[in-house]
């Protein structure tokens, strides 16, 4: 997963979650302010950036899904993501599922050894 691979990103969704479920945990705190600049400049960039993000959330679900312990979570999650941004229509969903299934497609060439949380 990430930068130069088919799902394009999420391997910050999947580090997350890993920690997560390795007993690391978070806290919210507001007040920090965080500025990046991904060197995008037109809108057809942004667009791209956007559709990565979409393709890459599909790959981290599907993979959550099917190799974690998250299982039928992640998929209630995906689930429930959807249905409060539905409002952004059936482009991001499709993007969504061309990612699981670019993770899927890779997952079925390189059989991945150990599961993506390891159970306890």
């Amino acid at each position: 997963m990430g930068p130069g691979t088919r799902s394009r990103s999420g391997e910050d969704l999947e580090l997350a979650t890993r920690a997560s479920f390795g007993g690391w945990r978070g806290v919210y705190d507001p007040r920090p302010t965080v500025r990046h600049d991904h060197g995008r400049r037109t809108p057809d960039s942004v667009r791209s950036l956007d559709r990565s993000y979409d393709i890459g959330r599909g790959a981290y679900y599907l993979r959550s899904a099917l190799l974690g312990g998250a299982g039928i979570l992640a998929l209630k999650h995906w689930y429930w993501n959807m249905w409060f941004r539905r409002y952004r229509g059936i482009r991001r969903l499709s993007r969504e599922a061309l990612g699981a299934a670019y993770w899927l497609a890779a997952f079925a060439r390189h059989r991945v050894p150990e599961p993506l949380f390891p159970r306890s």
